[in-house]
């Protein structure tokens, strides 16, 4: 295994932290459908992360954030 930075350790443990959240968010609301959470370094060198969604996913966000509004 490679060397990782502090940034993209970062990146990992961002992406992990937010894979987990958004599962059991999406569980609690019957959505068994996942969404993948990539780590990368932005071109500044901050971590940050790529969410990848189906249509199922998407709906269920959607929905949720058009109740809280």
């Amino acid at each position: 295994m490679g060397y990782l930075s502090e940034s993209d350790q970062q990146a990992v443990t961002l992406a992990g932290e937010l894979q987990r959240s958004m599962q059991e968010w999406l569980l609690s609301r019957g959505v068994s459908n996942t969404c993948s959470v990539s780590p990368y370094v932005d071109s500044g060198g901050q971590p940050a992360v790529l969410i990848k969604m189906n249509s199922h996913v998407a709906h269920a966000m959607l929905a949720s954030f058009k109740q809280s509004v």
